[in-house]
């Protein structure tokens, strides 16, 4: 687990370094004479590009094996950061800002191979052994975003340079065979593993962290705080992590819940408040921002695991933060103009509290929308249909009971419980496609007995046949 942490941990080094607000994306924007927001643009718009390519291209179902590409993609990684470092320094003649602007969107197209590649990875875990993994791989990155905040530019290149080698060499290392992996689920050719709803709520509460990458490139006395307000990041990363390890039966819907009004307030300190550190609101928002990465970079490989196409399942995942994050960046920035004063902070604030007030008002009630995995996968009706089709009569009167349990005196999750096992599922499928532990789905199953008075499974399918 920790190798899989540490070599997370450089891929995300990488991007926090440099690209989105990172230390050397000043000293490189000054060296070729550009606006941050311009290099920022072109490499989040290829890598935006690219996740929408990668999902809607049918015949890939991994990218993770594909060593070729992907050691194309790492050595382009490696040498963007470098040629971006070195060029305008060799000679001015290289210090054209067109060619900072392609060698920017050639690492985002590479960073989008990249990623999607790793989100693969983290699928290949289990959520309890995932969540420990975020957590240390963010907590790692953050301390290094930190230490590169007050560090030369000159002395984070060279780890730049070596993170994309050294992160894919950890991301195979003793990885299965991909075949052998998740068999027991059914999967399905689809990207609609993405409720509507749920698409909507990521992207509006993305679409407010592209609004704080615009604050910080508005006030640069900002950044330095910025990169410390990191500690709180590098410091809740974890501490997420091993409560999700500890408590598998924690509903995740929560995690939103809190991610939603820790940015409202966050973005109404930026408003109000005129104590020029801001400080406090860089708090608020890094808390919520480390509760909201945690959420996705587990919810979307976990959705993959139930695709015949991994690999599109977690570049659309992807797709949907990048675009949102790009998107709000570019909104906020001509809606900023339209208000009056211009281009300020206090503007931008403005509209990322509008953006997070409609988020409350759109998703009032957790039930909603989903936002924890624990009853997304009930079977479409037409495979459930051919499900029964090909069962036998026995499986069928098994199917037909799942019906009547609405009189049964159960709790939610012992129905849950329940349904699975009249379909055949024993616990450690039960275990995993609800999120909870075995020790727990064992203690449901004594309740369930208990309550139906029958001593074993086998009690338990007869009293089901006989309905």
């Amino acid at each position: 687990m920790f190798i899989y942490s540490l070599g997370f941990g450089l891929a995300i080094c990488w991007l926090w370094l440099f690209y989105l607000q990172g230390p050397l994306l000043n000293p490189i924007c000054i060296l070729w004479g550009i606006p941050q927001e311009t290099l920022l643009r072109w490499f989040m718009s290829a890598m935006c590009v690219t996740f929408f390519i990668l999902f809607q291209v049918v015949k890939i179902h991994s990218l993770r094996n594909k060593k070729p590409l992907m050691i194309i993609c790492i050595i382009l990684l490696s040498l963007g950061p470098l040629l971006l470092g070195i060029l305008p320094v060799i000679s001015r003649e290289y210090s054209n800002p067109i060619i900072a602007n392609v060698l920017a969107a050639v690492c985002g197209a590479a960073a989008a191979f990249f990623y999607t590649a790793w989100m693969e990875t983290i699928g290949i875990k289990s959520l309890r052994e995932s969540s420990v993994m975020l957590g240390i791989a963010f907590a790692f990155a953050g301390g290094v975003t930190i230490l590169g905040g007050i560090m030369h530019y000159y002395w984070i290149l060279p780890l730049l340079i070596l993170c994309p080698p050294i992160s894919f060499i950890l991301m195979l290392w003793q990885v299965p065979d991909e075949s052998s992996l998740h068999n027991e689920y059914q999967r399905i050719d689809s990207i609609k593993l993405f409720p509507g709803k749920l698409i909507i709520l990521i992207g509006l509460i993305y679409v407010t962290g592209g609004i704080m990458l615009n604050i910080i490139g508005i006030e640069k006395s900002y950044t330095y705080i910025f990169y410390l307000s990191y500690l709180l990041y590098a410091l809740f990363c974890p501490i997420v992590g091993f409560i999700l390890y500890r408590h598998e039966d924690i509903d995740l819907r929560f995690i939103y819940q809190l991610v939603i009004p820790l940015a409202l307030m966050g973005f109404l300190l930026f408003c109000f408040q005129d104590n020029p550190t801001r400080i406090g609101a860089f708090v608020l928002l890094q808390g919520g921002s480390a509760l909201l990465n945690m959420y996705v970079w587990l919810l979307f490989p976990y959705l993959s695991r139930f695709s015949t196409r991994p690999a599109a399942v977690c570049a659309f995942g992807q797709f949907i933060t990048l675009f949102s994050v790009f998107s709000g960046n570019i909104i906020a920035d001509q809606l900023s103009a339209m208000l009056s004063g211009g281009h300020n902070v206090k503007n931008m604030a403005f509209i990322a509290c509008v953006a997070s007030a409609a988020t409350i008002f759109l998703f009032p009630d957790k039930k909603e929308t989903f936002s924890g995995w624990q009853t997304l996968f009930r079977p479409e009706p037409q495979t459930f249909e051919l499900e029964q089709q090909q069962s036998s009569p026995n499986e069928m009167k098994t199917s037909d009971s799942v019906s009547s349990l609405d009189n049964i005196p159960l709790t939610l999750r012992e129905k849950e419980i329940l349904i699975l096992i009249l379909k055949g599922r024993n616990g450690r499928f039960i275990s995993e496609i609800l999120n909870i532990s075995s020790n727990t789905v064992k203690f449901h199953m004594r309740n369930i007995y208990s309550k139906l008075s029958v001593n074993n499974r086998q009690e338990l399918l007869t009293m089901f046949e006989n309905k």
